[in-house]
């Protein structure tokens, strides 16, 4: 919650930051039918390594998103 660059690590929370990411009024995450958060919410999604990430909210402006699990081990993101 500190909103400083840095290194990410899997299961972070982090937010990104910038124009047009997202729909002009936000979306707030969904559950899907396995009751786990959704990985595109209105229209947006996010990777890191080219694995989907779970999106927390969505807005023109600001993606707040979980960095998967599935990173782990790897060495860039």
């Amino acid at each position: 919650a500190s909103l400083r660059e840095g290194p990410i690590a899997p299961g972070q929370l982090a937010t990104l930051l910038g124009t047009e990411l997202g729909p002009s009024s936000g979306a707030s995450a969904e559950l899907g039918p396995d009751r786990l958060i959704e990985r595109s919410l209105a229209g947006t999604e996010v990777t890191v390594n080219g694995i989907a990430a779970p999106l927390l909210y969505t807005q023109a402006g600001q993606v707040n998103l979980q960095i998967p699990f599935g990173i782990a081990g790897t060495s860039e993101a």
